[in-house]
Formats: structure tokens, C-alpha cells, sequence
């Protein structure tokens, strides 16, 4: 599998927990495989530009549990930009899709980990709302 498939594959199986979380169709437990895809190093900068750790994302995850009935979010233009042995640089599109029909769109960032026990870990998310 190439790093591409590798990195697409996860970030569209993080984005499908994501979206199970948030519509309330995950068991409570799910949190913290949800969590858990991220490393205790986390680091976050919203569409906000707020900056958040590991913890301040399981609590905005636990704050969300069930928000969102009916939510949809989409993953598109996945690229490697930077391939490393200790990571790789990745960007994408997510397409989020309310029940009511709204939807919002936003450029992504992420550094992610390769591990040699399955799914890659993500170490850093940047997130830039498209207008």
C-alpha cells in the first residue's frame, strides 16, 4: 500500500468515527478509541485558530457526543506533501453536511505517524475554513 492509500485510508476512517461521534451512533466507549487515534502530543489549531492538546480534544469530542444527528462528513483532495521516515506531511478537504442541509468545508494539515502496530498516529491538525 502506498503512503498515499496509507494516509487517505485513515484520515477517512478518523473522519467516519468522528462522524458516528458526533451523530450519536457510537457506544460511549468509542471515545476513547476515538482519542486514542491521536498521540499524547497532540496538537491542534482550529478553524478558530485556537490551539488545542489531546485533552482539550477529548473534552470538545465528549462536549459533541451526539450534537449532530444526521451528519455527514465527506474526505477528498487527500496528497502527501512531505514523505519522512519519522512521519508524513498530508492535506485534504473535509465537507461537512448537516441534516438541515448546511454544510461547511475546510482546508486540513496533518502530521501523521506511521506505527508498525496498524493505523498511523496523528501528531498535528491544522484546520483553515474555506469561505
Amino acid at each position: 500500500m502506498t503512503t498515499l492509500e496509507q494516509a487517505s485510508a485513515e484520515i477517512i476512517l478518523l473522519h467516519e468515527q468522528i462522524e458516528t461521534w458526533f451523530r450519536g451512533d457510537a457506544p460511549p466507549d468509542a471515545l476513547n478509541a476515538l482519542v486514542g487515534c491521536f498521540a499524547n502530543v497532540f496538537q491542534m489549531v482550529t478553524i478558530r485558530g485556537e490551539r488545542l492538546e489531546r485533552d482539550d480534544v477529548r473534552s470538545l469530542f465528549a462536549r459533541l457526543g451526539g450534537a449532530r444527528p444526521g451528519m455527514v462528513i465527506s474526505i477528498d483532495q487527500v496528497a502527501v506533501i512531505v514523505e519522512a521516515p519519522t512521519g508524513w506531511l498530508v492535506t485534504y478537504r473535509e465537507t461537512q453536511a448537516a441534516a438541515d442541509g448546511t454544510s461547511n468545508q475546510r482546508h486540513s494539515a496533518a502530521w501523521l505517524q506511521p506505527t508498525n502496530h496498524g493505523r498511523p498516529t496523528w501528531l498535528f491538525l491544522q484546520e483553515t475554513a474555506i469561505p
